[in-house]
């Protein structure tokens, strides 16, 4: 019991403790690059989504670990609205049609990149 003690004693009371380090490649950071590029304003919310624009109407791009990941999520039924480029979902919301061909474009350059560099 002793040990126990010990050992329980020593665990860390902070819930982030036991997350996993982040992986040094976040795909967001060359989709957030190429669409402040293109003059977009972009939010980064949790460790794998962006907003393009803002209210409730905007744009959200939600990345998968890989084009497979995407795939399943369609033909479960969870990505509904979304659009598949490469690894990434794109919900369209109340995008405008100008608006989405310029996120499709910095996310289909993301893809080349990751395809060209494996």
């Amino acid at each position: 019991m002793a040990a126990l003690a010990i050992i329980v004693g020593g665990c860390s009371q902070d819930p982030h403790a036991a997350l996993p380090l982040r992986h040094p490649y976040d795909p967001r950071q060359t989709a957030q690059k190429c669409l402040r590029k293109d003059k977009l304003p972009v939010t980064a919310v949790g460790v794998r989504e962006l907003v393009v624009g803002s209210g409730a109407g905007a744009p959200s791009i939600t990345f998968t670990t890989t084009f497979a990941a995407a795939q399943a999520l369609e033909l479960e039924g969870q990505a509904e609205s979304a659009e598949r480029i490469g690894s990434a979902l794109l919900y369209v919301r109340r995008g405008s049609d100008a608006l989405l061909k310029r996120v499709e474009r910095c996310l289909s350059k993301q893809d080349t990149s990751i395809n060209t560099s494996a």
